[in-house]
């Protein structure tokens, strides 16, 4: 009896012991079991990550591989037209050399895709404007600051324009029925010296070929210079 009573006294300690531990090892297990659950899930999310970065990487390269080709092409032809251009510009300076020399063998002067012809005999403003109109042309008109310097280079010192305020005094107009904007008027011209100055001409002889232009009386005779 007191054998059995002994064991029974062992056997309660034991469990004393056994089912803390039991309970410890099976709560360890769970936090085990989970903890390689979650170390899994960080495992295929940090794995789906780096996926995504290469898979992303992969295309960012290859679009700027694409960009870079079509850059690449657009030069090219960038360059191909501009040397298609570079050709023309050429062939078209050439041209124009031989239309020039052509016309100035028949006394006309060539610039910026119009002639000039400058007379040798002088005539009033309104017989100089139907002379050119008989050839094809009209009394210059000027609308640029180089081909006024074109003009003013022109041996003749002293030339017709067309250009006139006898319709309306002080409203000056060309022969195209422009109003005059651009000016290179002399100092102090035009005056309308006496009330009769209403035609324009082109004095080569000054120092400054922007300011060239006089008013006169369209009786005076003068050479002049027609535009076609």
């Amino acid at each position: 009896m007191t054998t059995t009573v002994y064991e029974f006294e062992e056997k309660m300690k034991m469990d004393v012991f056994t089912i803390p531990v039991k309970k410890a090892e099976s709560t360890l297990n769970k936090c085990m079991r989970i903890s390689a659950g979650c170390l899994g899930l960080l495992c295929v999310l940090q794995a789906a990550t780096i996926t995504t970065l290469c898979l992303k990487h992969m295309f960012d390269k290859e679009h700027l591989q694409n960009t870079i080709n079509n850059l690449t092409i657009e030069k090219d032809l960038l360059q191909t037209s501009y040397t298609s251009l570079t050709t023309a510009q050429r062939l078209l300076q050439s041209e124009n050399q031989r239309i020039a020399q052509k016309f100035n063998h028949l006394g006309w002067r060539y610039f910026n895709s119009s002639i000039y012809y400058t007379s040798t005999e002088k005539k009033t403003w309104a017989k100089s404007r139907q002379h050119c109109r008989t050839i094809g042309a009209d009394l210059v008109i000027i609308n640029t600051k180089e081909e006024q310097i074109f003009v003013s280079g022109f041996s003749r010192e002293d030339m017709w324009i067309g250009l006139t305020d006898e319709e309306t005094e002080g409203v000056w107009k060309w022969v195209d029925n422009t109003t005059q904007t651009l000016g290179y008027w002399m100092e102090d011209q035009p005056n309308n010296f006496n009330g009769n100055q209403n035609c324009a001409s082109i004095q080569t002889t000054g120092i400054n070929p922007l300011r060239t232009w006089n008013d006169y009386q369209c009786s005076y005779e003068k050479h002049w210079v027609c535009e076609r």
